[in-house]
C-alpha cells in the first residue's frame, strides 16, 4: 500500500442541506414503504456531494469553472470534486490549470493513468493537499492516493484508483482497496468515503462497486470519457455509476479531434492526438448522503452545455454565506 502517509484534513463547513427529490434512489427494502418516504423519516439532512468526469482540455476547464458555482448553489452542494487528469492540453494537469479549477469552487481533483502527462506536476503535487493519484500506484510517486475534507457532518476522503485491465496499476485496486478504506474507516474514522476507479472496463468497475457495497459512500467510474445509464444507488447504499462522463468538446471522439481519431481508425496510420474544437460539455454527477450512515440516498447524473448555465454566480460570496 502506498499512501506516502502525512493525513491532512482540509476544512470546509457546509450548511447541512434539506433532503431534495432528486432520483435516482434505492429500491425499497422488502416490507417497507417506498424508499423515499422512508429517506425522509430517517434524517431530513443530506450532505451533498458533487463529481464532474474527467475534464479534458481548455474548453472543459472553462465550461468546468462556470458550471461549479452554478452546481454549487443549484444543488447546495456542500462538496465538489473533479478528475483532472486530461485538463492541462487534453493530457494531464499542472498547478496553473489546478488553480483554475480550485478557485471556481473545486474542493478536490483525482487523477488516472495520465497523471504524469505533465511533468512538472512530479514537482508539484506533494504540496497540493486537495489533489489525488491513483493509490495503487508505483510505491516512489509523490503526492497521494487519497485526501481527506473536514465538515461539519463528518470527514470525507477522495480515493482514487487504477483499474487493472488494460491499464497498468502497480497493485490491484481489490487488493489496494483491502487495506485502504479499512484503514480510512477504522484508523481516521471517515464517514464518507467516495471513490473515482478510473478504469477501461465497464465490468471491473460494476465487479469494484459491488465488492464495496456498503462500506464506501460512492463508487464513481471515470476514465472513457462516455458516461453510463447506470447510475444508482447499490443494494446496500453505495452510489454507483459506471462512468460519469467528462467535461470537454461535445462534437470530438472522446474530447480528441474527429479527423485524426478517423485517420487511425480508417487507415490504421498514426496520427498525433489533438483537441477537438467547439463548444464543451459536462458530464456530473450529483450524490445525497446520509449523515448518519455516511450512505448514499440518491445520485443525480447531469448534462451541461454553456447555453444551460446562468450568469456567473460569486463562489466566494456562495462560500462565505455557507461558514
Amino acid at each position: 500500500m502506498n499512501h506516502n502517509l502525512t493525513v491532512e484534513r482540509l476544512s470546509v463547513q457546509p450548511e447541512v442541506s434539506e433532503v431534495n427529490d432528486i432520483a435516482i434512489e434505492r429500491e425499497p427494502d422488502r416490507g417497507v414503504e417506498p424508499q423515499e418516504t422512508a429517506v425522509k423519516e430517517r434524517s431530513s439532512r443530506t450532505l451533498n456531494i458533487g463529481f464532474i468526469g474527467d475534464i479534458v482540455g481548455a474548453s472543459g476547464v472553462k465550461l468546468t469553472t462556470r458550471a461549479v458555482p452554478f452546481l454549487r448553489q443549484e444543488y447546495q452542494l456542500d462538496l465538489c470534486f473533479a478528475n483532472g487528469e486530461n485538463a492541462a492540453g487534453g493530457l494531464g494537469i499542472n498547478k496553473a490549470v489546478a488553480e483554475k479549477l480550485y478557485n471556481s469552487g473545486v474542493d478536490g481533483i483525482s487523477l488516472g493513468n495520465h497523471a504524469w502527462g505533465k511533468w512538472e506536476l512530479l514537482e508539484t503535487i506533494q504540496e497540493d493537499l486537495r489533489m489525488v493519484r491513483p493509490a495503487n500506484g508505483h510505491k516512489t510517486w509523490p503526492g497521494r492516493g487519497f485526501a481527506i475534507f473536514e465538515t461539519a457532518v463528518g470527514l470525507v476522503a477522495l480515493v482514487n484508483l487504477l483499474g487493472g485491465t488494460f491499464m497498468s496499476p502497480s497493485t490491484s485496486p481489490f487488493d489496494e482497496a483491502d487495506v485502504l478504506i479499512p484503514y480510512l474507516k477504522d484508523e481516521l474514522n471517515i464517514k464518507y468515503i467516495v471513490v473515482d476507479f478510473h478504469g477501461e472496463a465497464t465490468a471491473e468497475k460494476i465487479a469494484f462497486g459491488l465488492a464495496w457495497d456498503g462500506r464506501v459512500t460512492a463508487v464513481l467510474g471515470t476514465h472513457t470519457h462516455v458516461p453510463t445509464m447506470d447510475a444508482r444507488v447499490l443494494p446496500d447504499g453505495t452510489g454507483f455509476m459506471t462512468d460519469v462522463g467528462m467535461a470537454g468538446p461535445e462534437f470530438g471522439v472522446i474530447g480528441m479531434d474527429a479527423e485524426s481519431a478517423l485517420r487511425r481508425f480508417t487507415r490504421r496510420l498514426p496520427s498525433r492526438y489533438q483537441l477537438a474544437k467547439g463548444p464543451a460539455i459536462l458530464n456530473a454527477v450529483i450524490l445525497r448522503c446520509d449523515v448518519d450512515t455516511g450512505k448514499t440516498l440518491a445520485l443525480k447524473p447531469l448534462t451541461l452545455r454553456d447555453q444551460d448555465i446562468p450568469p456567473r454566480v460569486d463562489v466566494n460570496q456562495l462560500k462565505n454565506e455557507s461558514e
